[in-house]
């Protein structure tokens, strides 16, 4: 596996290369702050900018990204000194991104959300600028457990809804990506773990969490853990509909939790 400090390190010379005396702070977010990079990890970042690119730099950006598009993926939100100071979080901000190692010019950033926020501001790491500690980051905790309901909600009910009717549309025991498994599976109850904690988790501290709640489910999210870190594991149509199952659960309990 790719040494992740490296790669950031490369990845700031690029930048200071490809836009020069623009970017003012670096910060790790998602699994490498969190403490759970595994095989394939991709590497999430903030990038503070001094002001906001012009058209040029961006097309500068977009062309270091191409120039780095290996794994890991180097995905990284760009916000203004301004923008950053303004703390958006409803993920409607349209600013230069990379995602999956794809860069956007003038996107809404999804990462730009409160659950980020409190993981940057409780478990980032600067690479350049200011400890997250030092910088003012203050994410009401209602506004946290309302936003992860609603996605709850928006997404992963859907989701679920997908998984039910998955060995119908593909047919019992179809062999599918193992890594399916593991989003299904780790995903939601991150987000009933920060509904009822009011913190932010990783997707191996969301298995571990899972499993304390949902016994019955022990098989498949061990199985979901195991394909986390990066064992052969064989996934089937039939385990994402039993994820589904498992989402629906999730969801469910999570919806009735107190805000």
């Amino acid at each position: 596996m790719t040494d992740p400090t490296a790669r950031v390190l490369e990845f700031l010379g690029a930048l200071d290369s490809a836009v020069p005396d623009l970017v003012t702070g670096l910060y790790l977010t998602g699994s490498t702050a969190l403490g759970d990079v595994r095989p394939g990890s991709d590497l999430d970042m903030l990038v503070i900018l001094a002001t906001e690119p012009s058209p040029a730099q961006v097309e500068a950006l977009a062309a270091m990204h191409q120039a780095m598009r290996q794994r890991p993926y180097l995905d990284a939100t760009y916000l203004s000194a301004a923008q950053f100071e303004t703390l958006p979080m409803d993920g409607t901000l349209a600013v230069p991104q990379a995602i999956d190692g794809v860069f956007h010019a003038d996107e809404p950033a999804f990462e730009l959300n409160p659950v980020v926020w409190v993981e940057l501001a409780r478990y980032g790491i600067a690479v350049r600028g200011p400890e997250p500690a030092e910088l003012g980051i203050d994410v009401d905790e209602a506004e946290l457990r309302a936003w992860n309901k609603t996605n709850l909600r928006d997404y992963w009910t859907v989701l679920a809804a997908q998984g039910h009717t998955v060995v119908e549309r593909h047919g019992a025991g179809t062999p599918v990506p193992a890594e399916m498994l593991s989003w299904a599976v780790l995903g939601a109850p991150r987000l009933h773990y920060t509904i009822a904690t009011g913190d932010v988790t990783s997707k191996t501290g969301a298995g571990a969490y899972a499993l304390r709640l949902w016994p019955a489910y022990t098989e498949l999210i061990e199985r979901a853990l195991a394909v986390r870190r990066g064992e052969d594991v064989t996934v089937t149509t039939d385990d994402l509909a039993q994820a589904a199952d498992l989402i629906d659960t999730v969801i469910a309990e999570a919806l009735e939790l107190e805000l």
